[in-house]
């Protein structure tokens, strides 16, 4: 009798489930351990995309940079030894990679040979007609003129948030948040590395030895593309929530 009260105590109690209580609190901690991978996926998934959209906009501009350096024929114009630009800041979500033709060969005028901050800078001359120096183009971007080779749009929910710029010496470091009638032309032209430079402030254009495009996730998270006065183009974290000055 004694076996068979163990046995039945044994069986009684091996056949106990969970009680209500235990099952709350299994799903509450299931549930706050899926939340955490998921907002830490999310999170992740979220940088990976802005770090390629950020690299996205570097190939850009060093595919720009290498076009503008080979003066490649244009075949849609038929445009030779033009400069090659990307135009940014009309748009949050997109940027423009054009052929600088207009004003087209033999029209040139000397527009400024001279780099200083604040000043349209653009290295024409009316003296380069009829030279190997000719070309054509402006160093800006001419919607109108059938420039336009491409436009780049940033992946959704990611924008460009801000433009900086150097506006004069002894000026500071400044910006001007995109998606307005402020603009930045970046431009590359034989034989020069170095990139031209003209930010539209208001219907003025002026001339910047660097410039930094700030790249945000609708989740605010931000990266920076610098461009300085010797051409290279690195991709940066932001200080401080913003881009600062390429070295």
């Amino acid at each position: 009798m004694k076996v068979l009260n163990i046995l039945f105590r044994t069986n009684k109690f091996s056949t106990r489930g969970f009680t209500i209580l235990e099952m709350v609190v299994v799903t509450a901690i299931i549930g706050v351990l899926s939340a955490v991978v998921i907002a830490q996926q999310k999170n992740f998934n979220n940088s990976t995309v802005l770090i390629n959209t950020a690299y996205d906009l570097a190939l850009s501009l060093r595919e720009t940079q290498s076009l503008g350096l080979s003066s490649k024929n244009y075949s849609s114009t038929g445009t030779n030894n033009a400069g090659y630009g990307i135009y940014i800041g009309n748009s949050a979500s997109s940027y423009i990679q054009y052929v600088d033709s207009y004003p087209g060969v033999g029209s040139e005028s000397t527009i400024n040979n001279t780099q200083t901050l604040g000043t349209y800078y653009c290295p024409h001359s009316a003296s380069d007609v009829g030279t190997p120096a000719e070309r054509p183009g402006n160093c800006l971007y001419d919607s109108a003129q059938s420039e336009k080779i491409m436009t780049y749009s940033l992946a959704p929910g990611y924008s460009i948030q801000k433009i900086y710029y150097l506006p004069g010496s002894p000026a500071p470091w400044t910006s001007f948040t995109s998606g307005g009638s402020n603009v930045l032309n970046i431009v590359f032209q034989r034989p020069n590395l170095l990139p031209i430079m003209n930010v539209n402030i208001f219907g003025t254009n002026k001339w910047t030895s660097a410039a930094a495009i700030q790249i945000q996730s609708s989740g605010g998270v931000s990266k920076c593309i610098d461009i300085n006065q010797l051409g290279e183009i690195t991709i940066a974290n932001t200080v401080s929530g913003g881009c600062t000055q390429p070295s």
